[in-house]
């Protein structure tokens, strides 16, 4: 690094720039029911709590082994409250 910086030419031969876009207050899992890593013989439905709302999510965003989810509760609402939904049968 320079010191003082240099001005970015971004116009020179080979220049490209690059970052990381880091959104430090962004919703995260509080809790989630089977919790994560649990063996289970049979999963019928799971639930998930974020810290915060969460907007615009749908069943296929939730992926269990590859599959989406088939029915989908509780997203978009204004306080936070429980995901829930139900896997796909195998």
């Amino acid at each position: 690094m320079s010191n003082p910086p240099q001005f970015f030419d971004s116009t020179a031969p080979g220049a490209t720039f690059e970052y990381t876009l880091y959104h430090a207050d962004a919703p995260r899992i509080s809790s989630q029911d089977p919790p994560a890593n649990a063996i289970l013989t049979n999963l019928t439905s799971l639930q998930v709590l974020f810290t915060k709302p969460v907007t615009n999510v749908d069943a296929a965003d939730l992926l269990i082994h590859g599959a989406p989810a088939t029915g989908l509760s509780g997203a978009d609402q204004i306080m936070p409250s429980p995901l829930r939904c139900q896997p796909m049968a195998p």
